[in-house]
């Protein structure tokens, strides 16, 4: 199967249309699920925000934000002090245009940059994955961005762990040092802003019951062979997701939709998403949230990973590497070293 590549490009002008009305319908879906019911869910990025208005007031959100708090909710702040510095703005809007906001920028961002050699990822925005970020207004879609806008990297800090994985997934040793040196210095202003965030995030974290590598589940350590095409940048995002501990989330599954070559491929994976988005019940309906996500995670793997990692071992292993990882790696087996030259063109 063959990528789809156009005789040219979507002209600019085409992209930022495509951009802004995609753009659009996410902020209107998020608008109208907050003006006829504004209180019908908790997101994270309703924690976050109310994070970021207690920073602008000089208060410490760790001890606001939990059951019986403040902000009442089930869960302590488990986001580090980043998190609400990277949305500080929002920070002065109400929730609801602060959703609005956080939804459809981030939207039309992805579609812009998405669109830049062909239409094959339109597919995406009509997948499960991505109307669960926009209805719950999560943090893929604005990790998204920051892959490939590098200069967005600090957002890799608000969601640490995949954080780790957009760092992984850089497209160029460029890429990654702008990447980092942006997590760095939003992580310095962290400091400078609450000294004593981090003692108080660590201890949030540690009672979370739900945080899980996929390498504990079942099969999960079939991902692994992600690494096989370890020269992609799509590969390394891939192992990296399948490492990293996390809440099992359809909404993370938004990532894996930047790994197909081709337009027939981002659409079955399109259409896979709304396996769990259905027949995943909701959480209320376990007997805990941690056997919510251990019936999520398995639908995840066997729904959507695997199938992307299907399409991600059908691409060759080829792509530019410094000269010292090079020569580390000369002596290897060809299967296993790949080449520097002739990157597949619809590589993401």
């Amino acid at each position: 199967m063959t990528p789809d590549v156009p005789t040219s490009p979507p002209s600019l002008r085409t992209r930022v249309i495509i951009a802004i009305v995609i753009g659009v319908i996410a902020g209107v879906i998020v608008g109208l699920d907050y003006a006829y019911s504004p209180a019908w869910i908790l997101t994270d990025i309703d924690q976050v925000w109310f994070a970021a208005r207690a920073v602008l007031d000089g208060r410490n959100p760790y001890a606001l934000i939990g059951p019986g708090r403040e902000f009442d909710g089930p869960w302590p702040l488990y986001y580090p002090l980043m998190a609400p510095l990277s949305i500080l703005p929002v920070g002065y809007l109400p929730i609801g245009a602060s959703r609005v906001l956080l939804a459809a920028i981030p939207s039309g961002l992805l579609a812009f940059w998405l669109t830049r050699d062909d239409y094959r990822f339109l597919p995406l925005f009509a997948s499960g994955a991505f109307l669960a970020s926009i209805k719950l207004v999560q943090w893929p879609p604005l990790l998204a961005c920051a892959l490939f806008f590098p200069w967005l990297g600090f957002l890799a800090a608000a969601k640490p762990n995949l954080g780790l994985a957009i760092l992984a997934g850089a497209r160029s040793r460029r890429d990654a040092l702008i990447m980092a040196a942006m997590v760095a210095a939003i992580t310095l202003a962290a400091f400078v802003a609450q000294p004593g965030w981090y003692t108080e995030w660590r201890e949030a974290i540690g009672s979370a019951p739900h945080f899980r590598s996929y390498m504990l589940v079942p099969g999960g350590q079939l991902l692994l062979l992600s690494l096989l095409r370890w020269r992609l940048p799509e590969a390394r995002l891939f192992a990296a997701l399948a490492i990293v501990p996390q809440t099992p989330s359809l909404t993370t599954a938004l990532l894996l939709l930047l790994i197909p070559a081709t337009r027939i491929e981002v659409s079955i994976l399109a259409l896979l998403t709304f396996i769990p988005f259905f027949f995943v019940q909701p959480s209320a309906a376990y007997p805990s949230f941690s056997a919510w996500a251990d019936a999520m995670g398995w639908m995840l793997l066997f729904t959507v990973y695997l199938p992307a990692l299907v399409f991600l071992l059908r691409k060759p292993n080829v792509g530019p590497m410094p000269n010292f990882i090079e020569r580390a790696v000369a002596g290897l087996p060809l299967w296993i070293r790949g080449s520097q030259q002739g990157r597949h063109p619809g590589a993401s």
